[in-house]
C-alpha cells in the first residue's frame, strides 16, 4: 500500500473534482468476509493521513466507518485520471482502494469454456471437501513471500559480485491428471504426512 500525505500528491488539472476526494455514498460491506464478493473490483489501496488540521473529521470518519461497518464510496482524480474509490476503516487509519468501473471487469459469463461445467461425482466432491478441511488453518499473508523475486535477487546479487550462479526461476508445472479420484486421494495423504 502507498501513502497518501497531503493533496499534492495528486496531478491536479481542471476537472470535476480534482484533487480531491467527492462522497457517493456509503455500502455494507462484511468484515469477516472481506467483501469478498466484490473483491474482483479492488484495485491498488493507499493509507490516508490527515492533514495538519484534519485530525478530528479524519478519526470521526474513521471511527464512523467502522462502527457502522460501512464502506465510503466516491470519486478522486489523481494520476489524470477520475478514479471510483472505497474508503474503509482499516488498523486505526483510513484505508483508500482504487476500484475498477464495472465496464473494465470481466464476469464468468464472458468466458466460453465456463459455460458448461462436467459433471462432478459426489465422491470426487466428498474428497475434495475431506482435503479443503484437512488444508484448513488460519491465513496469515506473512508465511507467503514471492520466491520468483527472491530467487531473481539473489541471481542480480550473485551477478554483481561476479559469480555465474545457476538460480531456478521457473514456476513448476502442473500436469493434467487422468484419474482425478487417485489424484485427490494422493493429495489427501500427502497433507496427512506434513
Amino acid at each position: 500500500s502507498r501513502a497518501i500525505k497531503r493533496p499534492e500528491n495528486f496531478t491536479v488539472f481542471d476537472a470535476p473534482g480534482a484533487g480531491t476526494a467527492s462522497g457517493q455514498g456509503t455500502i455494507s460491506y462484511d468484515t469477516n468476509t472481506g467483501g469478498a464478493s466484490t473483491g474482483v473490483y479492488f484495485d491498488s489501496s493507499y493509507y490516508l493521513i490527515p492533514d495538519e488540521h484534519g485530525e478530528k473529521p479524519y478519526y470521526l470518519m474513521r471511527e464512523a466507518l467502522e462502527q457502522n461497518n460501512k464502506v465510503a464510496v466516491g470519486r478522486v482524480v489523481m494520476h489524470e485520471k477520475e478514479h471510483l474509490i472505497a474508503l474503509r476503516s482499516y488498523e486505526g487509519a483510513i484505508l483508500m482502494t482504487t476500484l475498477h468501473y464495472a465496464d473494465e471487469v470481466r464476469t464468468p459469463r464472458d468466458f466460453p469454456e465456463l459455460k458448461k461445467p462436467p459433471e462432478v461425482e459426489k465422491e470426487e466432491l466428498e474428497l475434495a471437501g475431506q482435503l479443503i478441511k484437512i488444508m484448513k488453518k488460519p491465513f496469515n499473508f506473512k508465511e507467503y513471500r514471492d520466491r520468483y523475486q527472491e530467487a531473481l535477487m539473489k541471481l542480480v546479487e550473485a551477478k554483481m559480485k561476479g559469480k555465474e550462479e545457476v538460480v531456478e526461476l521457473r514456476v513448476p508445472e502442473i500436469k493434467p491428471t487422468k484419474n482425478l479420484m487417485e489424484a485427490l486421494k494422493a493429495s489427501i495423504k500427502a497433507q496427512e504426512r506434513r
